[in-house]
Protein backbone atom coordinates (compact mmCIF):
# COMPACT_ATOMS: atom_id res chain seq x y z
CA UNK A 1 0.00 0.00 0.00
CA UNK A 2 2.69 2.36 1.14
CA UNK A 3 4.09 1.61 -2.72
CA UNK A 4 0.83 2.86 -4.12
CA UNK A 5 0.96 6.26 -2.07
CA UNK A 6 4.15 7.01 -2.98
CA UNK A 7 3.70 6.61 -6.72
CA UNK A 8 0.58 8.91 -5.91
CA UNK A 9 2.63 11.51 -4.57
CA UNK A 10 5.20 11.63 -6.98
CA UNK A 11 2.67 11.67 -10.05
CA UNK A 12 1.10 14.51 -8.31
CA UNK A 13 -2.33 13.99 -10.51
CA UNK A 14 -4.19 14.14 -6.61
CA UNK A 15 -2.54 17.59 -6.29
CA UNK A 16 -3.35 19.09 -9.55
CA UNK A 17 -6.93 17.44 -9.35
CA UNK A 18 -7.51 19.39 -5.99
CA UNK A 19 -5.92 22.55 -7.24
CA UNK A 20 -8.20 23.10 -10.13
CA UNK A 21 -10.92 22.52 -7.80
CA UNK A 22 -13.39 25.70 -7.02
CA UNK A 23 -15.29 26.15 -3.85
CA UNK A 24 -18.22 25.34 -5.99
CA UNK A 25 -16.98 22.44 -7.31
CA UNK A 26 -16.10 21.13 -3.73
CA UNK A 27 -19.76 21.18 -2.70
CA UNK A 28 -20.79 19.67 -5.47
CA UNK A 29 -22.71 16.07 -5.16
CA UNK A 30 -19.75 12.79 -5.67
CA UNK A 31 -20.37 9.45 -6.76
CA UNK A 32 -21.72 8.56 -2.94
CA UNK A 33 -24.90 9.02 -1.81
CA UNK A 34 -25.34 12.03 0.57
CA UNK A 35 -21.85 12.76 0.60
CA UNK A 36 -20.07 16.14 -1.70
CA UNK A 37 -16.62 15.79 -2.85
CA UNK A 38 -15.53 17.47 0.02
CA UNK A 39 -16.53 14.83 2.28
CA UNK A 40 -14.48 12.50 0.01
CA UNK A 41 -11.66 15.04 -0.04
CA UNK A 42 -11.42 15.21 3.60
CA UNK A 43 -12.18 11.61 4.12
CA UNK A 44 -8.82 10.55 2.00
CA UNK A 45 -7.16 12.68 4.32
CA UNK A 46 -8.80 11.96 7.37
CA UNK A 47 -7.16 8.34 5.79
CA UNK A 48 -3.77 9.05 4.65
CA UNK A 49 -2.34 11.02 7.29
CA UNK A 50 -1.67 8.33 9.29
CA UNK A 51 -0.14 6.63 6.71
CA UNK A 52 1.78 9.36 5.87
CA UNK A 53 3.03 10.23 9.40
CA UNK A 54 3.88 6.44 10.59
CA UNK A 55 6.02 6.58 7.17
CA UNK A 56 7.66 9.26 7.81
CA UNK A 57 8.54 8.53 11.31
CA UNK A 58 9.51 4.81 10.16
CA UNK A 59 12.07 6.56 7.89
CA UNK A 60 13.41 8.58 10.77
CA UNK A 61 13.94 6.08 13.03
CA UNK A 62 15.73 3.57 10.34
CA UNK A 63 18.10 6.48 9.62
CA UNK A 64 18.63 7.30 13.11
CA UNK A 65 19.32 3.88 14.13
CA UNK A 66 21.92 3.60 11.21
CA UNK A 67 23.78 6.02 12.20
CA UNK A 68 23.88 5.53 15.69
CA UNK A 69 25.21 1.86 14.94
CA UNK A 70 27.45 3.25 11.80
CA UNK A 71 28.86 6.26 13.55
CA UNK A 72 31.96 8.10 11.39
Amino acid sequence: MLDIIEEVTRSGRITSTLDALTDTDVREPSALPGWTRGHVITRLALVIRPIVLWRTRRTRSAVSAWKVNHPR
